[in-house]
C-alpha cells in the first residue's frame, strides 16, 4: 500500500494542474470573440452552402475549423477564405441566375409565326 504522503502529494499536483486548466479556460471564455468571426448562418451565407446540412458536415469532418465563444460556434472568415480556396471546396449550391423579361403578347406571336413560317418552308 502507498504511503499516505505519497498519495497526497500526487493527488494535490493532480488538482493543482486541474486548477490550472480552469483558469485557462476560464480566461478564454472571458476574452470576446474575434470581430472577424462570423456565426453558422452567416457564414453558410458566404460559402452559398446549406447551413443545417453542408456547412455541420464541413465543421464535424473537420474541413471548416470554428471555435466556440460563449456556448455559440464562431467561424473566422480568414478560415472561410482558406477554405474557399481549397480546390475541392463545394461550389455554391445556388446558381446566380441572371434577370428574366417578362415574354410579352408581341413575342409569342413572333415567335408563332416564325414557327410556322419554317414549318411551311419545309414543305
Amino acid at each position: 500500500m502507498a504511503e499516505p504522503t505519497a498519495t497526497l502529494q500526487v493527488l494535490l499536483a493532480a488538482i493543482e494542474r486541474l486548477e490550472r486548466k480552469v483558469d485557462a479556460l476560464t480566461a478564454r471564455l472571458a476574452e470576446p470573440p474575434p470581430a472577424e468571426a462570423v456565426g453558422k448562418r452567416e457564414a453558410a451565407r458566404l460559402l452559398g452552402v446549406d447551413r443545417s446540412t453542408t456547412l455541420e458536415q464541413l465543421l464535424r469532418n473537420g474541413r471548416l475549423r470554428a471555435t466556440r465563444y460563449g456556448g455559440r460556434v464562431r467561424i473566422a472568415r480568414s478560415e472561410i477564405q482558406r477554405f474557399l480556396e481549397e480546390p475541392e471546396a463545394p461550389r455554391r449550391h445556388r446558381a446566380a441566375a441572371a434577370p428574366r423579361r417578362a415574354t410579352t403578347r408581341r413575342q409569342v406571336m413572333d415567335e408563332a409565326a416564325r414557327l410556322r413560317a419554317l414549318k411551311i418552308g419545309d414543305l
